[in-house]
């Protein structure tokens, strides 16, 4: 046992795995830590030590996180998201930037590091329940489930970028943005957030002043380049998606559902997108509401059959599509749709967010905040 690399927790591991402690000697901890390594990174890395406690307050009573946590556990505990490595380099750039504050090195170009970063950060939340607390921090109205805000930007157009995920248990598969007082339709970047700074960047360099933005965009390829990132927005594995989507949905990002060799597993709603929009527009106008409330109807009839069928795919497109309408007429047809069609597809995770989010939603709030008030 003396001859095994020391366990960096030493006495305090809280890992119970028999392999481990037979790959690790666990007799010390003292000298097992490397004290001055201070960069953030997933669970393989070395971590922070103001990095690893995230308290919530309610009253006189505070919530911490175990300090045996690390920051990458943190987030995907309470944000519900396994974050990619691209997520934590970004952080380290920052850090460059503006070593004080990194969350603020972007904000020349009217860019804010939010959302999981604020863990980074060392921002305190309010009090709310345990696992997934912090899923609707920084959501804004249109924000499918699947989406998780990482940046914010213009608040006057809404503009936000973040990170999508096909499912809860996987790592993102793209980066998006969304101008939420624009529209509900996302706009691909990438899948990096390096490629969804970098596109960012070329509007907004045209505000901000070319050189600047040029420097910026530099160091962004730079960085890139070391971790082999495509900075481009249609890179391969966004084309190797794109063939697997078997819906684009109101939103655009399109969703993956698993179709067995005779495609089984969705099934078209015969309905366009346009048309189903036009129907929508006529239920909230009150324009023959009564007929056009029967055809929906119709289609959700249709969708049970479907799911007794294994086409999970068919709810979860028209789910979507009312949350994306987002008027509160359809929030209790897209609640019902959205959570049996994630509960099916093994997703109830994205059901649990979409459910507290149409229950806290409102057009008059640009984005849930859960950070506390200073």
């Amino acid at each position: 046992m003396a001859d095994l690399p020391a366990c960096k927790y030493g006495k305090k591991c809280y890992r119970k795995s028999a392999a481990h402690f037979k790959k690790f000697s666990h007799l010390d901890d003292e000298n097992s830590q490397d004290k001055g390594n201070t960069s953030v990174e997933p669970p393989a890395k070395k971590r922070r030590k103001d990095e690893n406690q995230v308290e919530t307050t309610s009253g006189h009573s505070k919530e911490e996180t175990k300090p045996d946590k690390i920051p990458h556990e943190i987030i995907q505990e309470k944000f519900g998201i396994n974050m990619p490595q691209d997520f934590y380099d970004l952080w380290e750039l920052c850090k460059e930037l503006n070593p004080q504050s990194p969350q603020d090195a972007l904000k020349e170009f009217n860019l804010e590091l939010v959302g999981p970063y604020d863990i980074l950060s060392g921002k305190k939340f309010q009090a709310t329940e345990n696992s997934g607390s912090l899923s609707l921090h920084c959501r804004y109205f249109c924000d499918p489930p699947e989406f998780v805000t990482v940046l914010k930007g213009d608040n006057t157009v809404g503009l936000h970028i973040g990170y999508y995920c096909d499912n809860p248990e996987d790592k993102p598969v793209l980066v998006a943005s969304n101008e939420a007082k624009t529209n509900y339709e996302f706009k691909v970047l990438g899948d990096n957030i390096f490629a969804g700074v970098s596109n960012s960047l070329k509007n907004i360099s045209k505000q901000k002043g070319a050189t600047e933005a040029r420097k910026l965009k530099e160091k962004i390829e730079r960085k890139a380049n070391e971790r082999k990132l495509h900075l481009e927005a249609n890179p391969p594995s966004i084309k190797a998606r794109n063939k697997k989507v078997v819906a684009k949905t109101f939103h655009k990002m399109g969703i993956v559902v698993p179709l067995d060799e005779t495609g089984v597993g969705y099934r078209d709603l015969q309905i366009s997108n346009a048309e189903l929009k036009r129907m929508l527009t006529d239920i909230v106008n009150d324009n023959q509401r009564e007929v056009f409330l029967d055809e929906l109807q119709d289609i959700i009839t249709r969708i049970q059959f479907a799911n007794d069928e294994c086409d999970y795919g068919m709810g979860l497109e028209l789910g979507l599509d009312l949350f994306s309408f987002g008027h509160e007429i359809f929030n209790r047809k897209a609640t019902m749709l959205l959570t049996l069609a994630y509960e099916l597809l093994g997703k109830s995770a994205f059901g649990k967010v979409v459910e507290r989010h149409l229950e806290q939603r409102d057009k008059n709030t640009l984005y849930i905040n859960l950070t506390e008030s200073v």
